[in-house]
């Protein structure tokens, strides 16, 4: 039995791996299964609370009167994101579909740069499961939302992305191929998407923390300081200043909020909320891949052992 288990799922995982063989058509046909079902769903799911503040915003006559309503707190949002989200209005007209493109393309955004950070970590086959664990947690409900949460968590992923392929080089692609590296471009668009983050969310400079640590730990281990990594952490966090008056506003308007005053138990409950049915998938895709990677080593030993 355990044999034919062994080639059941060695007979999967060449599938598998024969389907990702090319990633970019794989990525088109998970873009066309993804965007039309969120597209019917944001179209027909009516806004709630939160987003009718959004609708509201987008309402205003100028841009000018946006930033009065931010003023007084009528919301919370950045006058960036209430920017994008205003084109895509006068784009799409006011409905409830214009409302949650950024949102739509935010998440589209976070699944393609995981997609692409775990198969160059591993193979395309666990890209594509980690980028279905995404889709089982919170983040699809970020799909369909006129907020901020799914522009940032796309943009975010994007940050990670470019740091990532900028310190592996640019790409082993290129290495494979004889080429010079060509790097900056990873560290402008760090820069950019890490920038458009701290600009639609204020706690998006959060982002910068990890991004921080990580470059230090780099910092150490090359006994050098990178220039380029370290001017687009900073640049991107330039525009925090511009903020304070509107963060002073709604930090006064809101402490009295429930929400505002967080215990030693809301770090659990946060990330049971964000993770949602996704423990359980994740639970079975650890089970899955400790699994695989115990029957690889197992015949990998067999195989040497003969």
């Amino acid at each position: 039995m355990m044999m034919t288990l062994r080639n059941l799922l060695s007979r999967v995982e060449r599938l598998a791996e024969q389907i990702a063989e090319r990633g970019w058509l794989l990525l088109i046909l998970f873009s066309l299964a993804l965007l039309p079902m969120a597209a019917l769903r944001a179209a027909w799911q009516p806004l709630w609370y939160d987003e009718i503040f959004t609708r509201f915003m987008c309402r205003l006559p100028s841009m000018a009167e946006v930033i009065r309503a931010l003023s007084i707190s009528v919301d919370q949002q950045t006058p960036l994101f209430l920017i994008l989200t205003r084109a895509s209005v006068a784009v799409g007209g006011d409905t409830a579909l214009a409302l949650r493109v950024p949102g739509m393309v935010g998440v589209w955004l976070a699944c393609f740069a995981l997609f692409r950070i775990v198969s160059r970590l591993t193979t395309r086959v666990w890209a594509a499961a980690a980028v279905a664990f995404l889709l089982t947690t919170e983040a699809y409900r970020y799909i369909v939302e006129a907020r901020a949460y799914g522009w940032v968590l796309g943009w975010g992923a994007i940050a990670l992305l470019c740091w990532l392929e900028y310190t592996r080089g640019g790409g082993s692609d290129h290495q494979r191929e004889g080429r010079r590296t060509i790097r900056w471009p990873w560290a402008l668009g760090l820069l950019l998407s890490l920038g458009l983050v701290v600009t639609c969310h204020y706690y998006g400079f959060l982002l910068a923390i990890p991004l921080g640590a990580a470059e230090c730990v780099r910092t150490w281990e090359n006994r050098r300081v990178d220039p380029r990594i370290w001017g687009a952490l900073v640049l991107a966090l330039l525009p925090l200043p511009f903020h304070r008056g509107l963060v002073q506003h709604s930090v006064t308007h809101y402490s009295t909020g429930y929400w505002y005053n967080p215990d030693e138990t809301t770090f659990l409950t946060l990330y049971h909320s964000l993770l949602g049915s996704g423990m359980k998938a994740g639970i079975l895709l650890l089970l899955a891949v400790a699994i695989v990677s115990w029957l690889g080593a197992k015949q990998n030993a067999e195989a040497d052992s003969t």
